[in-house]
Formats: structure tokens, C-alpha cells, sequence
């Protein structure tokens, strides 16, 4: 919002920097039992034109909360798909999920939903705002489907920019 962040885009593989990010993520899910995924789908080949860290952190940011909000021995699925000129990245998870009164408040800036704060301490509430901040910047939407008690789905659309 303070104009401070820079976009330095570059062309990168999206399969490859996804599989990068999850690399970085076994650790955690191994501590949690959880079993980690990979579906690249029709887009193992995609490249975008976007800066490299802010996608990364975005992807981290909803990766990250699949797995803190998963539960013990649960499955965090990522999946990419091309449709057209659209690249389509998925998390899934079985864990705690959102209350269904509370997914129209999690791009809020600050917001945890209540069963959130409950089940893990650490948190600002300002991931999700960052990702759609972010995704919204490069043109794109990023959407949540969750069931309380059963889960969340994290979908984001990109436009597929070259240079």
C-alpha cells in the first residue's frame, strides 16, 4: 500500500519453482504426518513473467496454511492447470477449514477466523491479504471453498504473461 514494493518480474517455470517451494516445506509436513502432493496437470511447462519472490511468498503463504491448519496425518494436494491463457494453482487440504460466516473476511487485513486463532498461535493475519493483494496486482483472482471441519481449497488464477 506504501508503494514501497517493487515488482522485478523475470521469467521462471511455474512447475519448477512450485516443486522448489514444496521441497522447502517437507519438513513441516513430515513433523505433521502429512502427506504432501504434486499435480502439474496440462501446465508442466508454463512459464510466467512475474517477479519470482512475491510468487513465490504468495505460494508459500497459502501452502503454509494448508499445513499449519492441516491436522496430524492429514494430505495437502497443490495442483497446476493451464486453461487457455490462464494458469490455475490449487491447494487443498483436509484441516480445520473456515466457518462458513467468516470466508468473506479472510482477505481482510489483520483477520484470523476464529477456529484459526484456536488451533495454532502464531499468525498476523496478513498472508492472505498478501496473496490477493499480489495476485490482483499481476491481474489475476484468487478464491477460497471451504467446509468447517473438513477443509479448504485455495484457487488461484494468472494470467500467462510472456516478456
Amino acid at each position: 500500500e506504501a508503494g514501497k514494493i517493487v515488482d522485478i518480474p523475470e521469467e521462471f517455470e511455474v512447475a519448477k519453482c512450485i516443486k522448489n517451494l514444496i521441497a522447502m516445506q517437507t519438513g513441516i509436513a513430515k513433523q505433521k504426518n502429512i502427506t504432501l502432493s504434486f499435480s502439474e496437470g496440462n501446465a508442466g511447462s508454463v512459464k510466467l513473467y512475474l517477479d519470482l519472490k512475491l510468487f513465490s511468498q504468495v505460494v508459500l503463504n497459502v501452502l503454509s496454511n494448508a499445513l499449519k491448519y492441516s491436522e496430524t496425518k492429514g494430505d495437502v494436494e497443490i495442483g497446476l492447470d493451464r486453461e487457455g491463457k490462464t494458469i490455475q494453482i490449487s491447494v487443498v487440504d483436509d484441516g480445520i477449514g473456515i466457518p462458513e460466516k467468516e470466508i468473506g473476511m479472510v482477505f481482510d487485513k489483520f483477520f484470523r477466523a476464529s477456529n484459526a486463532a484456536k488451533h495454532a498461535e502464531e499468525g498476523t493475519g496478513l498472508g492472505l491479504y498478501v496473496v490477493k493483494s499480489y495476485v490482483q496486482r499481476w491481474g489475476g483472482t484468487v478464491v477460497i471453498d471451504s467446509t468447517e471441519g473438513h477443509g479448504t481449497r485455495v484457487i488461484i488464477n494468472l494470467p500467462i504473461k510472456s516478456r
